[in-house]
């Protein structure tokens, strides 16, 4: 499978994971009247712990050095957005305003909304942590599918529950609209995942009916859904209609049921099974021997003896789990392979942000030149400058030629790229070192090739090949 397929795969699993847990975390929230989670604090949770986990996978890392890694950059991201959401007194890299925080007088619901924050944030994050983990194949996207639709069937079922039984109406900022990009991007995966190989497919014989049969069940499920959805307020109105035509038919035999069920089930008492009763008790009461002061001592003994064995057994076993969750702190994450595809598609990610990295770069650089370059690297400009215009310097071809095709394309420009042309020739070919400092003429006729108002012309050059 190409790279720009692998990456298409990993952000339609990537957004199929988190619609519907934002979708779910906003509908509590409303619920609950607590200010949700940010959309956009919610992507950025979940990329950045992607982002982590991208870089730290298959670097044979301690698992401590992991969760040290996870914690600080989730501790990080959440101070700045509580810091920016609930209006943290002070700077953030002063930790005054952390305690003026905690310190202030707050009542339950405020307490109850930031531990809410920070636990939705949480499950963001380590949503994003175990995108790079697992595994992208067609079963898992349509394990992915299954839980976001059950859960925005939940999530809808929880709303209409509302709605009408108790009179109340979710407002929210859109969560049940998240359904339909859900299921775009969940078409996306699925076929994308289901072409990930190229081999010829080759179905099982014998199970064309089971198809055709699933076919048509579902079919007629979708079209009994439907009905029942269009002629719900008729159907409502039947079934009410029903049941006070039942309850005032029924109502005068409710007394004779009543003597019914309690004559066959309630629970019948004599006089001769209470007096047999009486007389085991008070039998037993006089067999039962007299306690003396040593079953007493043997007693308190064996409870000393039992509770001392039960720490004991506490102790062993927190000893045990500690050295357990020892070693798997001190254990190493396993080393991915070079040819595995997410060592593969890590490395592309790397590239890519290496790529945008160098491409800022370039732009500053550019936007942002030297104050005083020489001649070559005033030529190096020009060169770049042509190639963003559209006119890129062909194999073989001077300096000189180079100028009269750019001149001709550029007439307003001729007399500026005449000047660069000109004082890198006299360096280069013609061996006469120049200073930077007096480049005068050449400095302002690159600023005024660089002005705005030529961008237009550069622009339609671009796309058009003619000015």
């Amino acid at each position: 499978m190409s790279t720009i397929r692998e990456q298409l795969l990993f952000m339609s699993a990537a957004c199929m994971s988190l619609l519907w847990r934002f979708a779910l975390t906003t509908t509590i929230a409303a619920s609950l009247f607590i200010m949700p989670v940010p959309f956009l604090a919610a992507v950025f949770c979940l990329c950045i712990g992607a982002l982590i986990s991208a870089f730290t996978r298959g670097g044979n890392w301690r698992i401590i050095q992991l969760l040290l890694v996870h914690t600080l950059g989730f501790g990080s991201f959440v101070a700045i957005i509580v810091h920016s959401s609930f209006d943290g007194p002070g700077y953030l890299p002063d930790l005054t305003w952390l305690k003026n925080l905690v310190i202030s007088p707050k009542n339950p619901l405020q307490w109850f909304t930031q531990v809410y924050f920070v636990l939705s944030s949480l499950w963001f994050w380590i949503c994003g942590s175990s995108l790079i983990s697992t595994p992208r194949s067609y079963s898992n996207i349509c394990q992915r599918f299954d839980v976001g639709t059950a859960w925005f069937f939940a999530m809808f079922l929880f709303r209409f529950f509302l709605d009408w039984q108790h009179d109340f109406v979710i407002t929210d900022s859109g969560s049940g609209a998240l359904l339909i990009p859900f299921f775009l991007f969940s078409m996306l995966g699925l076929a994308l995942a289901g072409n990930r190989s190229r081999g010829h497919k080759k179905f099982i014989p014998g199970y064309k009916g089971i198809g055709i049969i699933l076919s048509f069940s579902l079919t007629v499920l979708g079209i009994v859904v439907a009905a029942l959805s269009l002629f719900q307020p008729a159907l409502r109105q039947g079934a009410e209609t029903g049941y006070s035509a039942l309850k005032a038919v029924a109502e005068p035999l409710v007394p004779y049921f009543i003597k019914i069920i309690l004559f066959l089930f309630a629970p019948r008492k004599t006089y001769q099974a209470s007096q047999v009763t009486q007389q085991n008790d008070k039998a037993a009461a006089i067999a039962l021997p007299q306690e003396s002061w040593l079953s007493d001592s043997a007693q308190e003994i064996l409870s000393y003896i039992f509770i001392g064995m039960q720490a004991l057994i506490l102790i062993v076993a927190v000893l045990f789990l500690g050295w357990l969750v020892s070693c798997w702190f001190l254990s190493r994450s396993p080393v991915i392979r070079a040819d595995d595809d997410r060592r593969q598609f890590q490395l592309s990610f790397r590239l890519v942000i290496i790529q945008v990295i160098g491409f800022l770069k370039q732009v500053l650089r550019r936007i942002f030149p030297k104050r005083n370059p020489a001649a070559d690297e005033l030529y190096s400009y020009l060169l770049g400058w042509g190639q963003y215009s559209g006119v890129q310097q062909r194999i073989g071809e001077t300096p000189i030629e180079y100028g009269c095709r750019l001149q001709s394309h550029f007439p307003e420009l001729s007399d500026e790229v005449q000047h660069l042309i000109d004082t890198f020739i006299m360096q280069v070919y013609g061996e006469n070192h120049i200073p930077a400092s007096a480049l005068v003429q050449e400095q302002i006729a690159w600023k005024r090739m660089r002005h705005p108002r030529y961008w237009k012309m550069r622009l339609k050059m671009v796309m058009f090949g003619y000015v």
